[in-house]
């Protein structure tokens, strides 16, 4: 938290370095609404949201966005697929909805900068090499992102140096039920970010699962990260205070690995590393009170657990053979 937060101040800073006080005066405080005129403001939000079909309206998804107002819908049809081109929701496009009708491919990349944006349902592959991600939540001038969704979509990096799905400076995000593939990096990260939500994705044939670096009290749940090159997760560079139950992480190079002073994550219930070539958990020196609690770690190929960590609780771990033996 102490990173995020750090992340936060510099954000601010940026931002107050940037603004012209003479141009934006402060403004009043506004008024407290009354509950039924809440609903009645939401619901005409809701009726004045346009509906924009690509490639109907659009021939691009990109000029779709351009056009698109607060809140609208885009709904990219496969008619016009595959799309090759790459997309940036800028930070003035808060709350559109990225949606298919169809069978749709993005040879290119999604950008998302700004608040409560979301995607689903795309097939994306990225055909670019870089450290970026086929879908990236990132603001340029380090203002912190919160509430995007991603959902249903699938993200591939045919080999080459990418990213799945990358969150960089969000907060409050939901990850759910992706598939990304052939990654050279991770198939999904998430740098200093806090507060987030990583559940039912799949995140296989990658360099590595999923990462978690600089970033603190994120919930990672009921993810399959297996069958990668090397850590099916990996948390690093201080992350702390993270919770990861219910993945599996199998047949990779390390199950679960935790190092470079991140402390206090929860490892469980529910999580199982097998099958992997080295180890099923490891901890790494100069980290501190992390609990790994009623996991299953068999037929790993060096050790199930390897503890170099201090004050790490174990309860509860099933760990050694597996009734029918290691394969």
């Amino acid at each position: 938290m102490k990173r995020f937060l750090l992340f936060l101040a510099a954000a601010m800073l940026v931002a107050s370095l940037g603004c012209d006080k003479a141009k934006n005066p402060m403004q009043p405080e506004k008024p407290a609404i009354a509950e039924d005129e809440t609903e009645l403001t939401d619901a005409a939000a809701k009726a004045s949201r346009a509906v924009i079909n690509v490639p109907d309206d659009y021939s691009t998804i990109q000029a779709a966005v351009d056009a698109a107002n607060p809140g609208d819908e885009i709904v990219v049809k496969s008619s016009g697929s595959p799309y090759n081109e790459i997309v940036t929701v800028g930070s003035a496009k808060t709350g559109i909805h990225l949606t298919t009708q169809g069978s749709v491919t993005l040879n290119g990349r999604i950008y998302v900068r700004a608040d409560n944006v979301k995607i689903d349902h795309f097939n994306i592959v990225v055909v670019q090499p870089g450290s970026d991600g086929g879908i990236e939540v990132r603001d340029i001038s380090s203002r912190v992102i919160s509430g995007v969704e991603i959902s249903h979509n699938t993200i591939a990096g045919n080999a080459i140096q990418s990213r799945g799905i990358l969150l960089y400076g969000s907060m409050s995000c939901l990850v759910k039920k992706n598939t990304c593939t052939g990654h050279l990096l991770e198939g999904i990260v998430i740098f200093y970010s806090v507060g987030n939500t990583i559940a039912q994705n799949t995140s296989k044939g990658n360099s590595q699962g999923m990462g978690l670096v600089f970033s603190d009290d994120n919930e990672v749940n009921g993810n399959d990260f297996s069958s990668n090159t090397g850590r099916g997760i990996d948390v690093n560079n201080g992350s702390d205070g993270n919770k990861l139950k219910n993945n599996v992480c199998n047949r990779n190079d390390e199950g679960i690995a935790v190092s470079l002073n991140s402390n206090n994550n929860t490892f469980g219930p529910g999580n199982t590393a097998n099958f992997n070539s080295q180890y099923g958990i490891i901890l790494f020196p100069g980290i501190s009170g992390n609990l790994v609690n009623k996991n299953d770690f068999h037929c790993n190929g060096i050790r199930d657990i390897f503890d170099l960590g201090t004050d790490t609780q174990f309860i509860k771990n099933s760990t050694g053979p597996l009734p029918g033996g290691c394969p």
